[in-house]
């Protein structure tokens, strides 16, 4: 039988050289074996049975003999333990509500917090306890309505101590729990109505300074909960303010021209832009104001009718006025450029110079546009 020879002879001798054997350590208990024995070490390796336990997850179980004892354990638990025991075991008890432990005290006791997440118990500990409030606070830590059977402090104001509204308030509904829900009913109502408040002033904030007021008419008209009414609403603005803008006019929202055709689905963009150049031209180049009584043009009378009379009355009076001011400028235009709703008229106004008719006399057919003058106006005076 030939001898064994070592790998170091053969390299002593010119031999080829032999690769050995791979050794692998244990992560578990660090002994060193080759690749061949680390598997079958691994699956007798006590000090990897010791980890496995100690990093596999449990699942607690309670040593409970039947379900009715523990079912009774439950019964002594208050609401807020038995919310921590449902997160715990991920399990559903009957009596768990577990959305009343948000307006609960940190105590496990089921009371209702009145200021910085304290009850009434835990806060008199606090160095700047008040053990009175008025009847606003009271409604809105205690939910209390009726303060006919409550014992007042003190008589000249109306302040009540919050030992005899806990009292009292657990004498109306009978138990902390049916206390407790009417509350955080209560509170979850003004979280939502603060919610919506700031999403509707985050809106608000995100408009055209320009565009506010138009939105708060459309709020007290109750159409701005549609929020594609408030989306067409932006748009016609833009529109309306670019063609104002366009013929050197501001914006102004208290002109019913305006505020109707942005709030309503109704209007006519190049008819609203005539009349609010009509307007800005016979309040700053003309005495229409002087000629008609007041600043106030017709449009606006049609809100406040028994302040200024009938308003068609009104209406046909200023009617007049605009259409004798319309012919005069057209006669002469004092090197003025008039606006284009009375430029419109010129057609009118040529028509009537044409047959010999004295355009003042005719000014209400100028400046109403009609295709003929009528009958009685074509007569001669």
């Amino acid at each position: 039988m030939p001898k064994r020879v070592s790998a170091h002879d053969l390299a002593g001798h010119g031999g080829k050289k032999v690769k050995l054997p791979a050794v692998v350590v244990c992560e578990y208990c660090e002994k060193q074996f080759s690749s061949r024995g680390i598997k079958r070490h691994q699956t007798f390796c006590k000090s990897k049975k010791s980890w496995m336990e100690a990093h596999t997850p449990r699942s607690y179980k309670f040593c409970i003999l039947t379900e009715l004892v523990f079912e009774n354990i439950l019964s002594f638990m208050n609401n807020q333990t038995l919310t921590k025991m449902q997160m715990i075991t991920g399990d559903h008890y009957q009596n768990c509500e577990p959305d009343l432990a948000k307006w609960c005290c940190k105590c496990e006791n089921n009371n209702l917090t009145t200021s910085d997440h304290r009850c009434r118990e835990c806060e008199f500990a606090a160095t700047h306890y008040s053990r009175c409030v008025g009847r606003s606070t009271a409604y809105r830590l205690y939910g209390v309505k009726d303060f006919s059977g409550i014992e007042q402090k003190s008589w000249s104001r109306q302040i009540y101590n919050l030992f005899n509204l806990e009292e009292y308030m657990l004498q109306v509904y009978g138990s902390k729990m049916a206390w407790l829900r009417e509350v955080a009913g209560q509170r979850v109502k003004r979280e939502e109505a603060k919610r919506k408040k700031e999403e509707r002033q985050s809106v608000i904030d995100r408009l055209d300074p320009d565009f506010q007021t138009y939105f708060y008419r459309m709020v007290s008209a109750g159409i701005s909960a549609r929020y594609t009414a408030l989306e067409r609403g932006q748009t016609k603005f833009e529109e309306l303010k670019k063609a104002l803008t366009k013929r050197g006019l501001p914006p102004e929202p208290d002109f019913q021209y305006c505020s109707a055709f942005i709030t309503t689905k109704s209007g006519n963009l190049n008819e609203v832009v005539d009349n609010m150049e009509e307007k800005h031209f016979l309040f700053t180049q003309t005495k229409y104001a002087q000629l008609s009584g007041d600043r106030i043009d017709a449009d606006h009378e049609r809100k406040h009718p028994a302040l200024t009379g009938s308003y068609q009355a009104k209406e046909i009076s200023q009617n007049k006025i605009k259409a004798d001011l319309c012919v005069q400028y057209l006669l002469d235009n004092k090197r003025v450029t008039i606006p284009q709703k009375w430029e419109k008229c010129r057609q009118s106004f040529d028509k009537v110079v044409s047959e010999n008719l004295d355009p003042k006399l005719r000014a209400l057919y100028i400046y109403l546009g009609e295709m003929q003058p009528p009958a009685e106006d074509l007569e001669t005076p």
